[in-house]
């Protein structure tokens, strides 16, 4: 069986650390995680590596994620895209659907899950 990679792109390092560590237990060992803190290395990563599924902070470092939805999927034509952020704005979720994102999570209902699992 091949190897799946998941793309995360987040330049908040500890939320990233948590998201993946607690995705790691919903999945089998042939998916492989790579984070990003930036857009760029993403867009000069090995081409051999095709992620199945990204997910895409919306606050980067002076950039938003939502803009780059598009240009992510032309050099990610198989990928799921899923746009996470801690704004819950509807603009901002109406966005990245029209923009190619399958769906949006919100960061709070993230970090809500772990609080109410204690």
């Amino acid at each position: 069986m091949k190897t799946e990679h998941i793309f995360v792109i987040d330049d908040d390092k500890f939320f990233a650390k948590y998201f993946i560590m607690r995705f790691k237990l919903l999945v089998n060992d042939r998916v492989e995680f790579h984070h990003f803190t930036s857009l760029l290395p993403v867009f000069k990563a090995d081409d051999k590596v095709q992620p199945s599924l990204i997910f895409l902070d919306n606050e980067l470092s002076g950039e938003q994620g939502v803009d780059s939805i598009p240009e992510l999927l032309d050099q990610y034509p198989n990928s799921e895209i899923i746009l996470i952020s801690s704004m819950n704005d509807p603009r901002l979720i109406d966005q990245a659907l029209v923009n190619g994102a399958s769906r949006f999570i919100s960061k709070d209902d993230i970090m809500m899950d772990r609080i109410a699992q204690r």
